[in-house]
Parts: structure tokens; sequence; C-alpha cells
């Protein structure tokens, strides 16, 4: 048997391969630190085509009691990617109670 060569087995390249390798990298980063960038174009982005509006109907709640109504409405909760089910009430003097939106 012979004894496997440690230079030319594949995994590692021989040195002339490292040498193109080597090269390679190198021109390729140059490309790249050649090209220029252009500033982006002014875009007017209109925020309010993307506001949602929805009617929902709603729970007055206190704090202490939002998690165990919570837990009772559980699937009659308002289920919508990106909103929270439980708000504060906007109402003035509300800031111990939340709205639980519902379905």
């Amino acid at each position: 048997r012979r004894s496997p060569s440690f230079g030319s087995s594949p995994a590692s390249p021989s040195s002339s391969n490292r040498r193109r390798l080597a090269a390679a990298a190198c021109s390729h980063r140059g490309v790249m630190s050649s090209t220029t960038l252009k500033p982006a174009p002014d875009v007017h982005i209109d925020r309010a085509a993307f506001e949602t509006s929805m009617t929902v109907r709603a729970l007055r709640v206190p704090v202490e009691k939002t998690d165990a109504v919570l837990r009772a409405l559980r699937g009659f909760a308002l289920d919508v990617p990106r909103v929270k089910a439980v708000v504060r009430d906007p109402s003035e003097g509300r800031e111990r109670e939340r709205l639980v939106l519902l379905n």
C-alpha cells in the first residue's frame, strides 16, 4: 500500500493553486473598491396608503383583572397580526384600566 501524499489531496490546494486563488481574490477586491455608488433617488412614500382602520368592540377591564379576562375570553380576543389585543384606555382618568379588543 502507498502512503497518502499530503500535498496533493483535494482538500488542500497545491502552492500554485493557492497563488492563483489569492490573485483572483485580490482582483475581485479591486473591482469592488472601484465601483462608484450613486445617491438614492428622491422617493416620496405615501404613508397614508399603509394605514388601516377597523372598528372593533372592546371591554374596559381593570389592570389587575386583564390576565384573567383574557384567559376567559380565549378565542374571542382580537387576533390580528401586529395588533395587540390589550391596549391602554385613551379616555381621561382611566389610567388603571385597559381595553381588551374583541374579534
